[in-house]
């Protein structure tokens, strides 16, 4: 069992992904629980995570998931101003 002791509180548990992504974003390393996220079907979390490590991380995340998804209904909740950065590429 890995303890992990953070400022006033203690995280108890085992190395699953989870405990990896928080450990990425405790040294501040975005990128690698961005990967981690990914890499187990947590896009969602991805996302949000890449919105601290800087506009470089955020961008290559967005292609990320507009890569693997196409779904057309993207097109409808992007307004037209932003879709054509995202979906004339892809």
């Amino acid at each position: 069992m890995l303890i992990l002791k953070f400022e006033e509180f203690t995280l108890l548990s085992i190395l699953d992904t989870e405990s990896l992504v928080l450990r990425a974003i405790i040294v501040g390393n975005f990128a690698l629980a961005v990967d981690l996220c990914i890499k187990s079907g947590r896009m969602a979390e991805a996302l949000i995570i890449a919105s601290y490590g800087g506009p470089e991380l955020r961008t290559k995340t967005q292609d990320r998931y507009f890569n693997q998804n196409r779904a057309p209904f993207m097109r409808v909740l992007l307004p037209p101003s932003l879709s054509f950065m995202y979906f004339d590429k892809y």
